[in-house]
């Protein structure tokens, strides 16, 4: 039988008389004292008789009867997934020489298939004429189960580490990051490939890498579990607060990495932030309005007493001229209790439906007045807006103070502008749409649907500790005699008692934006 023959389209290598392999059948005394010692399947092929054998191992493996028989097609019993790539291997080995191996499954008696790794080379005759081709073959069945075991446990692990909120890291000693989840690659704003072997001060800047290794170091020298909470500055220049667990792994003997987990907490510590200044001005404002409370009630008589003192006096002599300075002087008082009663939310408000835009518009007018020909004001209004829920009264000292308080940081020249619209307010939302300026909530922010009224000015804008403090009461930026330190309390107080709700946004140099949100009128649905 020829190479050539063996080699063509047509060439299948066949089984006819499949038997029982004995030591006896098989050339040489190696390969018969190799079947005798061995567990392991054996085969041989004898290409010119086209018979082939398998030791009684093989048979045992596939679960065919040991007794002679006839199996049919060898590339028969191969799964049809494996049948080309077998014939390939056989057929290069047989016109090439070397050895072939390949993993296949292979039919067993039964009809169930089983993954085998069949390894075979063959003997030539001078001329070149393959003699025989023989191998052996190794149950693949286990290993192959634990392989994908193996993987289904690590495609598991993946998506869990993936889908987690935290993330979660492992650093070596030197600070070069050996793995990562989306989580923290996000803290680093970057991605996990582009941050699994690099060093943390090749992620994040000087001083945030500092306090990172710090931390690393402390556990590595302690052995123990480190927490760390603080701020970190990522890659883009945007600041985070992170919580982190970290603590030693010990990856071979005597050397240790460290593990860990770093929570992003930012949003909960603006929470805390915001129902922590809420909390304090609900104090303060409980403190004022008790107060207020007392003092109005001292201030009445006294403006009464002043009043019938008054009357009983001749017009433009020293007394009257006096108690009328008196009069003026409790009335002004007057004025200041009713603004800290507003910012305590026990000043008397009667609201109703206000058609937003009609009054807006008639309340500038007068606002134009008041801070003179050098600042010029706008009303713009941004689709149908919906009727307000709100005292008139109130929502104009709200207006008044928002734009004599402009003016003043303008320094009497600039612009303000006053923009309505509809909003929908939701927690996570930031407080203006496309906003990219730092803001500050007063209180944790409702969820729902708003009039909002947007006043915008180009003055000098407010740093981080003026933002943290303009609604405390008497808390002012003016020269002594220049302000009462109540009128944004003021502002807060009347918001909250209509249900409404206020947010700042400023930048130093840029001016400052001050959003009120409006309750809707109930059986109002314009703007949707």
């Amino acid at each position: 039988m020829s190479t050539e023959h063996l080699i063509d389209t047509e060439f299948e290598p066949r089984l006819p008389g499949m038997a029982l392999l004995h030591p006896s059948d098989l050339p040489g005394d190696r390969i018969v004292h190799l079947l005798d010692l061995t567990t392991d399947g054996l085969w041989h092929w004898d290409v010119e008789t086209d018979v082939v054998r398998w030791s009684e191992s093989f048979f045992e493996l596939l679960g065919y009867p040991t007794e002679e028989r006839g199996v049919g097609d060898i590339l028969d019993l191969t799964h049809p997934d494996e049948r080309d790539a077998h014939r390939a291997a056989i057929e290069h080995q047989l016109a090439h020489g070397g050895a072939y191996a390949v993993d296949i499954r292979l039919r067993c008696w039964d009809g169930a298939y089983r993954w085998l790794h069949v390894r075979g080379t063959s003997d030539h005759a001078p001329d070149g004429r393959p003699l025989r081709m023989y191998g052996h073959v190794l149950d693949l069945s286990e290993e192959r189960g634990r392989r994908q075991a193996l993987e289904l446990s690590e495609k598991r692990f993946r998506s869990f580490m993936d889908n987690c909120p935290a993330g979660v890291f492992l650093k070596d000693a030197d600070g070069v990051y050996l793995y990562v989840n989306e989580a923290t690659a996000d803290l680093a704003a970057t991605d996990p490939e582009g941050m699994v072997g690099r060093a943390t001060s090749d992620l994040f800047p000087p001083e945030t890498a500092a306090q990172l290794r710090a931390t690393d170091a402390a556990v590595l020298e302690s052995g123990e579990q480190a927490h760390w909470t603080g701020t970190i500055e990522r890659g883009d220049g945007t600041l985070r607060w992170v919580h982190d667990v970290k603590f030693p792994i010990e990856v071979t003997p005597g050397r240790h990495a460290v593990g860990g987990f770093a929570l992003d907490v930012t949003e909960l510590h603006q929470a805390n932030r915001a129902a922590a200044a809420a909390q304090r001005l609900e104090s303060v404002g409980r403190l004022a309005g008790g107060i207020a409370h007392d003092f109005n009630n001292m201030l009445s008589v006294i403006l009464g007493s002043t009043r019938e003192a008054l009357e009983e006096l001749p017009d433009g002599s020293p007394a009257a001229q006096r108690l009328a300075e008196v009069l003026e002087a409790a009335e002004r008082s007057a004025d200041i209790t009713s603004q800290l009663l507003g910012f305590a939310r026990r000043q008397h408000s009667e609201p109703r439906a206000v058609e937003l835009e009609a009054h807006v518009r008639r309340t500038a007018e007068f606002l134009r007045r008041l801070v003179g020909g050098n600042v010029e004001m706008s009303v713009s209004v941004e689709g149908p807006i919906a009727d307000a829920w709100i005292d008139p009264g109130q929502l104009d000292q709200v207006l008044t103070n928002l734009v004599v308080n402009a003016r003043d940081a303008m320094g009497g020249e600039g612009r303000i502008d006053l923009i309505l619209a509809n909003a929908t307010l939701e927690p996570a939302d930031p407080p203006t749409e496309g906003s990219e300026r730092r803001a500050v909530d007063v209180e944790p922010r409702p969820v729902g649907d708003f009039a909002r009224i947007s006043v915008r000015d180009t003055g000098s804008g407010m740093s981080d500790g003026v933002m943290a403090r303009i609604f405390e009461p008497f808390f002012t930026t003016k020269a002594v005699g220049e302000g009462t330190g109540l009128g944004l309390s003021m502002v807060y107080g009347i918001l909250r008692q209509n249900g409404g709700h206020v947010e700042v946004e400023s930048e130093v140099g840029e001016g400052s934006t001050f959003h009120l949100y409006l309750p809707r009128h109930r059986s109002d649905s314009a703007g949707g």
